[in-house]
């Protein structure tokens, strides 16, 4: 009965905004995924304007599908709008990812609706783009990408272990007298804009985690030999000035495109105001690039390294030659 009863509320709240909708433009917001019982779903949304001009982004609902093939999702698209007595041609937009399912310019399923609805324009999903394009810039730069995976084994050892994890709080409570540091955060696997908090909560319990090692491997000595192997990494690496600095670059670099991030999902943002904000995040990375910026940057991480001595000194790249294919053969080798 509780079921049946959850059922009805469903179909009325689909009613309900359905008849807001009313004969407004709208455009249609989809997401194909795998949850967690390994089978596939469909998310469709509706973002539509009411005569006030103020923008809704409404749910209609998740929809089991057999296969992510741009056929089967359109027909489920389509499906869903005549059950809602919803007219594709009201449709002036289309939002997806990147997949070629989606938006295929020969068999994708934005090109199979423009077939029935030609004003429904498609365009690639800001926050989608965004998280591509830093996961891009971030594998391009070494220091980064090797900071983002230690610190992914960092939060494995301590969030999927219940023991560790208490035996932090234990370890913080006794260094930290006044303020406790907030705990550590899972890593997503997939989404690239939600990374400055995972540092920054790194950084805040730096001294408990170097204490916690330690206690791991005094109080476990028949600790898994692969376990064991993780925690004396995870040891090293945070002992070394590579790792200390690339939380501090990567939190302050993630923290402007984790803030575009959140405000690109609003749904009062408009195409115009999304632009305009990622030129404002753009300009402020260039600055950051900039020797003044970089320089004072560097001597504040500096200065916070003097706080943990047991982290090694900064020390420059061994030299190496360019590869012979670089080379010319009309000047000397360079460094």
């Amino acid at each position: 009965i509780q079921n049946e009863i959850i059922a009805v509320m469903a179909h009325q709240v689909q009613r309900d905004i359905i008849q807001d909708i009313g004969l407004n433009f709208f455009s249609i917001i989809a997401d194909e995924y795998t949850d967690i019982s390994n089978q596939e779903q469909l998310t469709i949304c509706l973002r539509w304007i009411d005569e006030q001009m103020e923008a809704h982004e409404d749910f209609l609902g998740f929809y089991n599908i057999p296969n992510i093939q741009s056929d089967t999702i359109v027909h489920v698209i389509k499906d869903t709008f005549i059950r809602l007595q919803l007219s594709l041609s009201n449709c002036r937009g289309q939002c997806y990812d990147g997949a070629s399912n989606m938006l295929g310019k020969k068999s994708g399923v934005a090109k199979k609706i423009q077939e029935c609805q030609p004003k429904a324009h498609a365009t690639h999903c800001h926050g989608h783009a965004l998280s591509l394009s830093v996961k891009d810039a971030t594998n391009h730069s070494k220091i980064l990408s090797d900071t983002m995976s230690n610190t992914s084994e960092v939060v494995k050892l301590i969030k999927y272990s219940p023991k560790r994890e208490h035996l932090l709080g234990d370890v913080k409570s006794n260094l930290v007298e006044e303020d406790e540091a907030a705990g550590l955060t899972k890593f997503s696997a997939t989404r690239w804009t939600v990374r400055a908090v995972c540092f920054q909560r790194v950084l805040d319990n730096y001294e408990a985690l170097l204490e916690l090692w330690e206690q791991c491997l005094q109080a476990e000595p028949k600790l898994d030999r692969e376990v064991r192997g993780r925690v004396i990494g995870c040891k090293a690496q945070m002992k070394t000035f590579d790792f200390f600095f690339g939380l501090h670059i990567g939190k302050r670099i993630f923290s402007h495109t984790d803030n575009l991030s959140e405000t690109l999902q609003k749904a009062s943002m408009s195409a115009a105001s999304g632009q305009y904000n990622a030129k404002l995040t753009t300009e402020v990375l260039k600055n950051i690039r900039k020797d003044d910026s970089f320089k004072s940057f560097y001597q504040t991480v500096l200065h916070k390294r003097a706080s943990h001595p047991e982290i090694s000194e900064p020390q420059l790249q061994r030299k190496r030659k360019a590869p012979t294919r670089f080379e010319d053969g009309s000047g000397s080798h360079f460094y």
